[in-house]
């Protein structure tokens, strides 16, 4: 997991630094870099839910709403 993560994050920094892969146009791997991004970022939040899941299931805390009043 931590090779992937390494890997997509590699691939942000080149679409931050807006940079060409040699004779490919930017037009073409940015579509495919952002691709990357959303899955990166769907993956830790995928681990983020799990981890709160898996705090939160022994203890049975239960999450406050208030709701206003018209």
């Amino acid at each position: 997991m931590q090779g992937l993560n390494l890997i997509l994050r590699l691939a942000w920094l080149k679409t931050a630094l807006h940079s060409s892969f040699g004779q490919v146009d930017y037009r073409v791997t940015g579509p495919f870099l952002a691709a990357l991004e959303v899955i990166r970022r769907g993956m830790w939040n995928f681990y983020r839910l799990e981890n709160e899941h898996l705090k939160n299931a022994g203890k049975f805390r239960a999450v406050k709403m208030y709701l206003a009043l018209v």
